[in-house]
């Protein structure tokens, strides 16, 4: 799967959580059963600020920087040809 729709996951299980939505719910279950692997972890270290989940927040944050530092660089190999 592809890197911008797991970072669309992990930001729309942020949302959820802030909006405080049922997690009883199945489509909620499943939202966390596919982003606790990599979230998990992080929460060992990142604690929620409030209502908000900064192990989430810092997670899609981090994913989406590298993918536009990716994008940005393989941008620069293709005009360097010149």
């Amino acid at each position: 799967m592809p890197r911008h729709l797991r970072a669309g996951w992990r930001l729309l299980r942020l949302l959820v959580q802030w909006a405080g939505v049922n997690f009883h719910n199945p489509i909620c279950q499943g939202l966390y059963r596919f982003t606790n692997p990599v979230l998990m972890p992080l929460r060992r270290w990142i604690k929620a600020w409030r209502r908000i989940d900064l192990a989430a927040a810092l997670a899609t944050l981090g994913i989406l920087w590298v993918k536009a530092a990716l994008v940005r660089k393989s941008g620069d190999d293709s005009e360097g040809g010149y």
